[in-house]
């Protein structure tokens, strides 16, 4: 009779797994963020958009990075004065996607809109590796993983209602797979609307979260995850494959309105790589990837 014992190698991140448990063999990494704009709302989708942009990933080594903002250039962060009266008859919004060799990975995308146009903001992140079973003998896999920062939000001065054709979109998504099992796990959410009236709908795990209102902003605040998935038996030698999928788009018709999504903590969009003590503190997202041993023995 064989018997399922787990050892106690729990905690150790993906890069620092030891060669004789699982060997990391081939990692890619992919990141991509764009936007498109129409200038009027009237135009919106009979017309091509007026205004676009996409940013395939930036390679440094060890990290992936795409942005894309509207208008280009310069830099800004999303603030309600921009709209309500402040916007000054403008729109701004911005996409950033990036994922590093430690398995974090993050993402965020917003708009703010003053003028009534129609806009669609995404980003996305695809991490994806390979690990050999190099123990010589036939183990049992787990993969534990963390999920910190998602948040999805409506800012609203024009009462818009969840019917209104156009209204505000905020999703997320998250899909887990390997090569062998296919989807092992899968996260997502969709808000729709605004202070007329809203709807909100869960896919997949349902993240547990917190609603607030303040008569303007609608916001969505999802708390920390932490979960694990079989990845099976691996033969010695054999090999698997694990892939991480995480996207946030936003989009919606604009006069004072706007949302956002994001998945990870926010970060500095530079393609900066951390040092690795650094990194522990920064909790950029989808991170504290750990692989867990579960030994056969024959009794």
């Amino acid at each position: 009779m064989r018997i399922l014992e787990r050892t106690g190698w729990a905690g150790m991140l993906v890069v620092a797994l030891i060669a004789f448990q699982l060997s990391a063999v081939a990692l890619t990494m992919d990141s991509n963020a764009q936007y498109e704009v129409w200038d009027s709302a009237d135009d919106y989708p009979a017309n091509p958009a007026n205004h676009s942009a996409s940013d395939p990933d930036t390679d440094v080594s060890g990290y992936v990075y795409s942005h894309v903002q509207y208008p280009d250039g310069g830099g800004f962060l999303p603030t309600a004065s921009a709209i309500g009266g402040g916007g000054g008859g403008s729109i701004v919004g911005e996409a950033t996607a990036s994922a590093d060799d430690t398995g974090r990975l993050a993402a965020r995308a917003w708009y703010l809109d003053a003028v009534g146009s129609f806009s669609d903001f995404d980003a996305e992140v695809i991490w994806t590796d390979s690990f050999a079973n190099t123990s010589g003998s036939a183990q049992a896999y787990d993969f534990t993983f963390l999920i910190t920062g998602v948040s999805l939000g409506i800012w609203d001065y024009a009462w818009v209602y969840d019917t209104d054709p156009g209204a505000m979109t905020a999703f997320y998504e998250i899909v887990i797979s390997t090569n062998t099992g296919g989807e092992l796990w899968r996260s997502g959410a969709v808000l729709v609307g605004g202070e007329g009236s809203e709807s909100f709908t869960q896919t997949g795990t349902a993240l547990a979260y917190t609603r607030t209102d303040d008569g303007n902003e609608i916001a969505y605040n999802f708390g920390d995850v932490s979960d694990t998935v079989s990845l099976g038996v691996l033969g010695a030698g054999e090999s698997v494959e694990l892939t991480y999928e995480l996207r946030v788009g936003v989009s919606g018709v604009g006069y004072e309105t706007g949302a956002w999504a994001r998945a990870g903590d926010p970060f500095n969009p530079q393609p900066v790589v951390p040092e690795p003590a650094t990194m522990t503190l920064m909790g950029l997202g989808l991170g504290g990837l750990t692989l867990v041993r579960r030994r056969f023995q024959t009794a």
